[in-house]
């Protein structure tokens, strides 16, 4: 007769449940319920419908901390601060406006946008280099594309000024 340890019998059972679970495995797309359906996950979608209280109350605080901070070259590391934090909400906010994009003209509002963006997070890492002759120039760029935009999908209101 021979001797098998409580271990033996541990393990034994562990590889049986381990085989057992292997052939049961998840499901396959086959073996699906018919007329399971897909997880959904979360939607994209406005908080507001309204374009202008979305410029004013997002893109117009941002632009109006730039402008000012701007005007002069920054002193210090806490000047180059607010740049920062205004060019890095645009940046973000551009893939906002992309959620937005119209029925017509819908290529071009994308193109903007993505200009926006593009250029709002340049400046953010100039600002974070601290080169202000590069972030005014960034920001000066930035500003023609805004006004480009409204020019086209404002009917040429709410033009900005550096």
């Amino acid at each position: 007769m021979q001797f098998v340890s409580r271990w033996g019998v541990v393990v034994a059972i562990g590889l049986l449940v381990f085989g057992w679970g292997i052939g049961l495995g998840p499901l396959g797309e086959e073996d699906q319920p018919v007329g399971a359906a897909e997880p959904a996950g979360p939607s994209l979608e406005p908080v507001v419908e309204s374009m202008h209280q979305f410029m004013e109350y997002v893109f117009e605080p941002n632009y109006k901390l730039l402008r000012q901070h701007l005007a002069a070259e920054p002193a210090d590391k806490k000047g180059w601060k607010p740049i920062k934090a205004a060019s890095l909400m645009l940046a973000e906010s551009g893939n906002l406006l992309l959620l937005r994009t119209p029925e017509e003209e819908g290529a071009r509002w994308n193109e903007l946008s993505v200009a926006v963006r593009q250029l709002s997070g340049q400046l953010y890492h100039t600002a974070r280099d601290r080169d202000y002759p590069s972030a005014s120039k960034q920001y000066r760029a930035l500003l023609q594309k805004c006004n480009a935009c409204h020019q086209e999908f404002a009917e040429g209101k709410y033009q900005l000024q550096p």
